[in-house]
């Protein structure tokens, strides 16, 4: 006796449906992915920006502007730099050296401020980089995923430079008011020569410090741009 063996045959709008919600879904996965890529073009734009106020902002705090001019208020008129350099000149008085090192002292507010906008700037742009961050990983991708990551990793290394650049720059001002406060308090009486020595290496190695410092991070900024470059001619962006 044979056994009749039975084929199961779906109607063929049935397959059209499975097959049709397949390439579907195939489709919105891409789409998804293609929207997160061009996500990460659009943060980038705005990473590129914030990475230019920061720039500016690392400069302002540690620029003599009062030769310069410029629109800015502060420009070609004497600032907490020309009244540290008068504060020091041995070849004036006391009473000289101390007007100036009071006034410098005075002055030193626009210097906290640039400080702070520095700080914060800087702040916003870390902000920039955990939400690049949290979008790259999850690009499906594989490949673009790691492209991604990497330029949010040296995003990530150039924003901790900005940060060492920061308290870099407050540094060389604590030891810069502490020879002001010395001057103020001995009415201009200029300090021994062992104190200035110490001051003077301090200030001298903390500089070359930030020398090194806005060289890695103009050299990461390159590096950045080219990373991306490449990430965005590869996905057509």
């Amino acid at each position: 006796m044979k056994i009749l063996k039975h084929k199961l045959f779906l109607p063929v709008s049935v397959l059209t449906l499975i097959i049709i919600g397949g390439v579907s879904f195939f489709l919105l996965g891409q789409a998804e992915e293609k929207g997160k890529l061009k996500t990460f073009s659009r943060d980038f734009t705005e990473y590129q920006r914030l990475v230019s106020e920061v720039s500016v902002s690392a400069l302002l705090p540690i620029v003599d502007y009062s030769k310069d001019k410029c629109a800015e208020d502060y420009c070609g008129k004497d600032n907490f730099f020309s009244y540290v350099q008068k504060s020091i000149d041995f070849q004036e008085t006391n009473s000289y050296r101390a007007k100036n090192a009071q006034l410098a002292t005075d002055n030193y507010t626009l210097n906290q401020d640039l400080l702070d906008r520095f700080d914060s700037k800087n702040s916003d742009l870390d902000m920039q980089v955990a939400r690049m961050l949290e979008l790259s990983s999850s690009i499906k991708d594989s490949g673009n995923r790691e492209v991604a990551m990497s330029i949010v990793k040296d995003m990530r290394s150039l924003q901790a430079i900005y940060e060492k650049l920061r308290i870099n720059e407050f540094s060389i001002f604590a030891v810069q008011r502490e020879l002001l406060e010395k001057l103020v308090k001995e009415n201009g009486v200029i300090p021994d020569l062992a104190f200035l020595k110490k001051g003077g290496e301090t200030i001298s190695k903390l500089r070359e410090d930030q020398e090194e410092m806005f060289n890695q991070a103009n050299k990461l900024k390159q590096e950045i741009e080219d990373q991306f470059s490449v990430y965005k001619g590869k996905n057509g962006l």
